[in-house]
C-alpha cells in the first residue's frame, strides 16, 4: 500500500502512454522483445531494483517491500501480534532463516498469506513507479544469479493496470484528494444508522467491504488496511459510494493540509494532558481533604478501572463485527469460530470470548469432533471459504 497523503496528479497521454512514462516504455520494451533483466529505477534519491524474467516481474528491491514492512503490514493486519515478530527475529537468528520463512515455520501465517502480502506490497510500488514521469529507468539483460522470487506480475497485466489508474486517478482525485479523510454512512448523518438493507444495496463485493468499515472515524488509509485492498481501489469504491449517496466525507475531515492535520493534532493531544493534569490535581486536593471509608461508593467507583473495561469488551465488538461480515460475505452464519478465525476476522485471542458468544441456539466456540465436522463440511461445500490468498 502506498503511504502518500494524496493521490498524484497524472496528465498523461493515455494513447501514448510510453512516450511520457519510463519505467511503463521499459517494461512494454521488455515483454515485446521476449528480453529478461534487472531495470533500476531512480526515484527521489532511492534505486529500486526491478527483475524481469520471462514476461513476469519477480522481484522489487525496495524499502517499501522488504521484510520489515511486510512483517508491519501484517502485524498492522492483526494477523501477528508484536510478540510473535520478536520471537519470529529470534528464531529466523538463530536458524539462520528469513524473518519470513520464521514466521510461517513457526505457523503463525500461511505460506499462501506471505505471499499474498508481499505480492500486494510489490504491486503498489510498481504502480506507483509505473505512472511517474520523474524517474529514470536503466537496464542490465542478465538476471542475478540467487534473485529470490518476491512476486509474479505479468507485464501485460501491470500496463492494463497502469493504464487504468492513471485512467481514473483525476476523476476519483477530486472526489478522495487525500488518503487521511474520513468518510461516514449517509444513514449515520440522518440519525437512523441500520436502515439499510444489505441484499438491496446494488455494489460490488470490494464497494460491500468498504462500505461496512466506514464508520466515522477510519481514514482511507485505516479502510485500506481494513479491507487488506489497495488505498487506490478504495478510494475508487467511496467514489462510487458517494455517488450513490451511501457515504458522505464527514464533516470537518481532512480540511487544511497535513502540516496544519499534524498541528491541530498536536493542539489537540497537549490540550488534553493540560485537562488531564488540572483532573488529577483536583482528585488529588479531594483525597487529601476527605477521609473516605473503605466501603465508601467514592471507593468502589475508584476500584472501578474503566479502561481494563474498554479492553475486556474488545474481543466481543470484534466477534459481533466479524459475524456480520462473515455473513455478508458467504450469505450464513459461520458455523463455529475456527470460520473466522481461518478468514482472519478474528484474533487467536478472542476465542476465550467466542465461548459465550451466542450464535444461534449455541455458542460460537466449539470443541469437539462434532464442531470439527460440521466446519469441515461446510468447507467442502464451499471450497472458497477459508482461503484468504491469492
Amino acid at each position: 500500500m502506498t503511504n502518500t497523503s494524496s493521490f498524484p496528479d497524472q496528465g498523461i497521454d493515455l494513447s501514448r502512454p510510453s512516450d511520457s512514462l519510463p519505467l511503463y516504455a521499459a517494461l512494454e520494451r521488455c515483454y515485446q522483445d521476449g528480453k529478461s533483466g534487472v531495470l533500476t529505477v531512480t526515484h527521489d534519491d532511492t534505486r529500486t531494483p526491478i527483475t524481469v524474467l520471462q514476461g513476469r516481474v519477480i522481484s522489487v528491491i525496495n524499502q517499501t517491500t522488504a521484510a520489515g514492512s511486510v512483517m508491519g503490514l501484517l502485524e498492522r493486519s492483526g494477523l501477528i501480534g508484536e510478540r510473535d515478530v520478536l520471537r519470529a527475529k529470534k528464531a529466523a537468528r538463530k536458524k539462520g532463516l528469513f524473518i519470513e520463512d520464521a514466521v510461517v515455520a513457526s505457523g503463525l501465517v500461511s505460506d499462501g498469506t506471505l505471499a499474498s502480502t508481499r505480492e500486494k506490497l510489490c504491486l503498489e510500488m510498481l504502480m506507483e513507479l509505473l505512472i511517474r514521469r520523474d524517474v529514470a529507468v536503466t537496464a542490465v539483460w542478465t538476471v542475478r544469479r540467487g534473485t529470490r522470487e518476491m512476486c509474479s506480475l505479468p507485464i501485460p497485466f501491470l500496463l492494463r493496470e497502469a493504464q487504468r489508474r492513471a485512467t481514473h486517478i483525476p476523476t476519483i482525485q477530486r472526489a478522495v484528494p487525500s488518503n487521511s479523510l474520513v468518510f461516514i454512512k449517509s444513514s449515520s448523518l440522518t440519525g437512523k444508522p441500520g436502515d439499510e438493507r444489505w441484499e438491496d444495496l446494488q455494489l460490488s463485493v470490494a464497494e460491500r467491504q468498504v462500505y461496512f468499515f466506514v464508520d466515522g472515524r477510519r481514514t482511507v488509509a485505516d479502510l485500506a488496511l481494513a479491507t487488506c485492498q489497495s488505498e487506490f481501489n478504495v478510494a475508487q469504491a467511496l467514489h462510487a459510494l458517494m455517488e450513490l449517496d451511501l457515504v458522505k466525507a464527514s464533516p470537518g475531515a481532512g480540511a487544511g493540509s497535513a502540516g496544519t492535520h499534524a498541528l491541530r493534532s498536536a493542539v489537540l493531544r497537549l490540550t488534553s494532558l493540560v485537562a488531564a493534569l488540572g483532573l488529577l490535581l483536583a482528585l488529588t486536593a479531594v483525597a487529601l481533604d476527605l477521609r473516605m471509608a473503605e466501603d465508601s461508593p467514592s471507593n468502589r467507583i475508584n476500584e472501578f478501572d474503566p479502561f481494563k473495561a474498554v479492553r475486556a469488551a474488545g474481543p466481543v465488538d470484534r466477534l459481533k463485527g466479524a459475524v456480520r461480515l462473515y455473513e455478508m460475505t458467504y450469505g450464513e452464519s459461520p458455523d463455529s469460530f475456527e470460520d473466522l478465525l481461518k478468514e482472519h476476522y478474528v484474533l487467536r485471542d478472542d476465542r476465550k470470548a467466542a465461548a459465550t458468544f451466542k450464535i444461534g441456539q449455541g455458542y460460537l466456540l466449539k470443541s469437539g469432533p462434532a464442531g470439527s465436522g460440521q466446519a469441515s463440511e461446510r468447507n467442502a461445500e464451499h471450497p472458497t471459504k477459508g482461503r484468504t490468498e491469492k
